[in-house]
């Protein structure tokens, strides 16, 4: 697959291990933050003290309280006004105006993904579909149109993966050589058809789809082989490898896996038994 989401999706496992190794100083700091904000009322980065509105301390002019409303993630709206990021959206009917998940919004004359109002878009027929945008006519990823597309036959498989009548996609890449009939999502970035498995666009080397199991977004495994990413973890047992849900700990070796032989850690052998 591409370097740029092998490299991206390192980083979040990365970040994920990092982040559960500091599971204890975090739930005491959570303790502390939530003695803090109880004195206030929150909703999401948007605050009301007082009777004003304040998005992560800056103060919202000209908003109104008693009708303001979080509607998920970087959107609020009050009476009057539609918020993104603390920001007023320009030329919104507040009235019908609602989130729609994915940084997409819309009224009933408009689409917008974030700020950013979509042109030559059906509002009326417009829907997300996990990170997708699909109106009567187009497809759209993170607010920009795909394009080559073909909207009739167009499906969402699963995560990342979409297809229309000629090709499969781990968007925004091709699956090459893949068997459009029997292919089928199977759970995190591993997807299969009747001859390999892939993990995103990348087959799966000596891949047995029959026997094939994801452990996790980044693990799989098969009858023979073991798979971290893309690649095969040499060596390892594929009938005794599991994988944790959170990161454990032996003294000071960190471990995500295992099987009869060793401890793994990000698809590396990181203690023998």
């Amino acid at each position: 697959m591409g370097s740029f989401f092998i490299k991206a999706l390192q980083r979040i496992q990365i970040y994920d291990n990092i982040c559960n190794k500091m599971d204890e100083e975090r739930y005491m700091k959570k303790i502390i933050l939530f003695i803090l904000l109880s004195v206030f009322i929150f909703s999401g980065p948007y605050e009301i003290k007082n009777n004003k509105i304040y998005y992560y301390g800056f103060l919202l002019e000209n908003s109104d309280s008693k009708s303001f409303e979080y509607l998920g993630d970087e959107y609020a709206k009050d009476k009057n006004n539609v918020y993104y990021a603390g920001e007023k959206l320009e030329d919104v009917e507040t009235l019908s105006f609602k989130y729609l998940g994915a940084d997409y919004s819309k009224d009933k004359n408009s689409v917008y993904y974030g700020n950013r109002k979509l042109e030559k878009i059906d509002s009326n027929s417009f829907e997300v579909i996990f990170k997708f945008g699909k109106d009567k006519n187009n497809v759209y990823f993170y607010g920009s149109k795909i394009e080559n597309i073909d909207i009739k036959s167009f499906e969402y498989i699963g995560s990342y993966y979409i297809n229309d009548k000629k090709n499969i996609y781990f968007y925004p890449e091709k699956l090459k050589d893949v068997d459009l009939l029997s292919f089928e999502y199977i759970n995190g970035y591993h997807g299969k058809d009747k001859n390999s498995v892939y993990f995103a666009s990348t087959k799966l080397k000596d891949s047995d789809p029959l026997s094939f199991e994801s452990l996790d977004f980044f693990y799989g495994k098969d009858k023979n082989n073991v798979y971290y990413f893309d690649s095969k973890i040499m060596n390892s047992d594929s009938e005794t490898f599991k994988v944790y849900k959170e990161n454990k700990y032996i003294k000071d070796i960190i471990y995500d896996s295992e099987d009869k032989e060793n401890y793994y850690f990000g698809g590396e052998i990181v203690k023998k038994k």
